[in-house]
């Protein structure tokens, strides 16, 4: 009864990450007809997409400190509720002011994502937790198919005001679903430990004393550079940089994502087997995101009338660039106190928005003065050499977090 309880709260919090993540990223395939719509440029579109991430990202410590004292099913909840009636409000916006004001509103519910993690820490124990987390980051690249449809097949049809209607009324029938269906746990369940306490000033300082935690956030900060301008900026690319048609647009998007999803299910079973053996186990599985960021830059420098050489190196490169992503999630929740679990992996989701806020607004200065495709190499070459960096001294660092 408990294993299948725990597994219905996945897949009702799998759903949930699915919808809502094709909410967020609706915005990619309406690219055009937002800036068509207010007559902006590049660099004003890449400013009112930043604006929801810098909300989300001032939020991050907040809704990790409230998930370490609060329910966190009733926290999920609420972010559910709220991500559907932000979303209604940018779709009534009429001005390209109110509209970035509302979509800096729909970074609000964004926040929430240490909660989920940290409740599926207590649900489930630490020998599948990068598995457990990869089902969740895989709502990202398959919400991201499924903005695209709906932004692609709907989008011209009924306008972006009326999908942004329909996606938001997904976030209200949530927040229902959660109330009914996901219920809170006891901290360190799935580690049979009695947890004392909670957040405190001095446990918040102890995650920023440890080196492995530090080095950990740096990779975050330059891993989601080219994971934000990929996904915000590649239709836009696709479509003015390859002249791709509309139905190939969304069959590279889809085969992209769907092997970036397909990356992280294989990463997170390899992080769990390789943690089994030692505990950097998991981060050297991560250590492939590399080859990831380096193929795609060589499909972005494949020219436009190789068509199938660009599609199988898209491909490759996508199955690879998120390895990390579950098992450093599930690395910082296993080093982290289960009574602060939430605000840990908070800080990772705040680092990391720093650099989500940074990247779309930067691509589009850069595309606008030069173009997409020296923007995606400059970006992916860049921020591959940092990230590798400080993905190493994790390593090197992560046999004392255990300790």
């Amino acid at each position: 009864m408990r294993k299948l309880k725990r597994n219905l709260v996945l897949l009702i919090l799998f759903l949930f990450g699915l919808f809502h993540q094709a909410d967020r990223f609706l915005i990619g395939p309406l690219t055009s007809s937002i800036i068509n719509d207010f007559h902006i440029n590049e660099a004003l579109m890449g400013l009112s997409i930043s604006s929801s991430i810098v909300v989300a990202g001032i939020l991050y410590p907040i809704w990790g400190y409230l998930s370490d004292w609060f329910n966190r099913a009733k926290l999920i909840a609420l972010a559910s509720f709220l991500w559907g009636s932000t979303t209604w409000l940018s779709a009534v916006a009429r001005t390209y002011s109110a509209f970035v004001v509302t979509r800096a509103s729909t970074g609000i519910d964004d926040a929430s994502y240490p909660g989920i993690y940290s409740l599926l820490s207590d649900y489930f124990e630490p020998t599948v937790r990068s598995r457990v987390f990869s089902v969740i980051k895989i709502t990202y690249p398959l919400g991201y198919v499924l903005g695209a449809l709906f932004g692609t097949l709907l989008g011209s049809r009924i306008g972006f005001r009326k999908v942004f209607f329909i996606t938001g009324s997904f976030g209200i029938l949530f927040s229902i679903l959660i109330l009914l269906f996901v219920k809170d746990v006891k901290r360190g369940a799935s580690e049979n430990i009695n947890v004392e306490g909670k957040v405190s000033f001095d446990k918040m300082l102890n995650i920023l004393k440890s080196k492995t935690h530090i080095y950990l956030y740096a990779q975050g900060f330059f891993a989601v550079f080219p994971m934000n301008i990929i996904t915000f900026w590649l239709f836009r690319y696709l479509e003015v940089e390859r002249n791709l048609p509309p139905n190939e647009l969304v069959a590279v998007s889809v085969v992209a994502v769907g092997f970036i999803a397909l990356g992280n299910i294989v990463s997170g079973i390899l992080g769990d087997r390789m943690f089994s053996i030692e505990k950097s186990g998991r981060l050297k599985v991560g250590l492939l995101t590399v080859v990831g960021a380096m193929i795609l830059t060589f499909a972005i420098l494949t020219p436009v009338n190789k068509p199938l050489q660009f599609y199988i190196l898209v491909s490759c490169g996508s199955f690879f660039v998120a390895f990390a992503t579950p098992n450093v999630s599930a690395t910082i929740s296993d080093i982290s106190g289960a009574e602060i679990r939430s605000t840990a992996l908070s800080l990772q989701s705040f680092v990391e928005t720093v650099g989500s806020a940074l990247s779309p607004t930067i691509a589009g200065i850069i595309a606008y003065k030069t173009n997409l495709t020296f923007t995606f190499v400059s970006v992916l070459l860049f921020s591959s050499i940092c990230w590798l960096i400080a993905f190493l001294f994790a390593i090197s660092s992560i046999r004392n977090a255990y300790t």
